[in-house]
């Protein structure tokens, strides 16, 4: 059996999840919150983040 983190099938998951994160936008976020919402967020962590 093939080590599945070494995987063609894995790579072209990764890729197609990206895609569509990065690409044009999020899919299910463009359906259910519409373009003209407004909105503000706090982030709080207990350790220093990268945003």
């Amino acid at each position: 059996m093939d080590n599945l983190l070494n995987s063609p099938h894995l790579d072209r998951l990764i890729d197609l999840a990206l895609e569509e994160d990065i690409g044009p936008g999020d899919v299910t976020t463009q359906a259910l919150i519409p373009p003209e919402l407004q909105g503000e967020a706090q982030i709080r962590a207990k350790q220093t983040l990268v945003v």
